[in-house]
């Protein structure tokens, strides 16, 4: 995909946005933020709860 498309680059406060953003995704229930998350091949996990940690972390680990 990096040949394809180049990586983006996002500063600390542009992940602050986004996080404050996903509060408004169509997947939340009671005020929490469900992700759907790939277990495999055509497998996913809907609903997920993840830690802020780990968001911030991919955001980290996708421009690495």
């Amino acid at each position: 995909l990096q040949s394809l498309y180049p990586i983006v680059r996002f500063t600390e406060n542009d992940i602050k946005n986004v996080m404050e953003l996903l509060i408004h995704d169509k997947k939340n229930e009671h005020g929490t933020v469900q992700y759907a998350l790939l277990n495999g091949i055509g497998a996913t996990k809907i609903n997920q709860l993840i830690e802020d940690e780990w968001i911030i972390r991919s955001f980290v680990d996708y421009q690495s």
